[in-house]
């Protein structure tokens, strides 16, 4: 019988806990090691809906990339958003394990994911400045055959399935490259250091957008869920290998919804 323990090994194996920066919460969130695991829920977040979605299926254990716990509980009380989760899986007996910047960084993590989500070839580390010795860096450069950059816009877009982009575009044919899934628009000048045409990242601010504009590279904004959530089946099949035995399946796709533009 497989336990969260088993789970645990196998998902600090892919993403090692050193691999994850400073201060991040990674591990085991919520339960027991020694509790007993049959069916097991992938999900970007622990949130009402997967914790709802674990709870229906009779799932034992939530996996997830970003933690439900970031910073100490004052208190045990359900009206805390935060607490209120992890009571109600300590309740229904649903273990969570949540691995972050280990494994935006780990290789076959999160941005190799998005790397190869984009068709990019020529894979190597993005050097930026949270690059550690001996760590991987989080984020990728690849190269693709040059095209232009609403074309790739188009294309970022339809490969992670996401709602939609915002963009700001040089004008020039894109060929080389940075990924960064998550909240990582602040690599923009690395990006441009590197020599890309482009990078490929989220929560883009204003000043992002000017500031890529006057280096001339190329950003766009494919959302925090569509540039990370591309990690969550290459990582059931990886569960899927090691623990054939075990049920794995994909909560629901991004919370955030977009309004279509009308002509008023």
């Amino acid at each position: 019988m497989r336990r969260v323990s088993d789970l645990l090994l196998e998902m600090e194996r892919i993403a090692p806990p050193a691999f994850a920066m400073e201060g991040d919460n990674v591990g085991l969130q919520a339960g027991d090691r020694d509790h007993p695991v049959e069916k097991v829920l992938l999900s970007l977040d622990p949130d009402d809906r997967a914790i709802t979605e674990a709870e229906k299926n009779g799932c034992d254990l939530l996996i997830t990339h970003h933690a439900l716990i970031f910073h100490p509980l004052r208190r045990l009380v359900p009206e805390d958003p935060a607490a209120g989760r992890a009571i109600r899986l300590l309740k229904n007996g649903i273990a969570l394990i949540s691995m972050h910047t280990n494994l935006d960084a780990a290789k076959g993590g999160v941005n190799d994911a998005l790397a190869e989500a984009l068709g990019l070839r020529e894979i190597e580390e993005f050097p930026n400045e949270d690059a550690r010795p001996g760590i991987p860096s989080i984020g990728r450069i690849g190269r693709v055959d040059p095209v232009e950059g609403f074309d790739f816009v188009r294309k970022t877009v339809d490969a992670l399935r996401a709602n939609g982009a915002r963009y700001l575009l040089t004008g020039r044919r894109i060929e080389k490259v940075a990924v960064a899934g998550g909240s990582c628009a602040d690599y923009v000048t690395a990006a441009r250091t590197a020599g890309c045409d482009a990078l490929v990242t989220s929560e883009c601010k204003y000043r992002h957008f000017t500031l890529a504009r006057d280096l001339g590279i190329s950003l766009i904004d494919a959302g925090h869920y569509a540039t990370e959530a591309c990690v969550l089946g290459p990582l059931r099949e990886r569960l899927r290998r090691a623990f054939p035995d075990l049920t794995f399946a994909i909560a629901e796709g991004d919370p955030v919804g977009v309004m279509e533009r009308k002509e008023l």
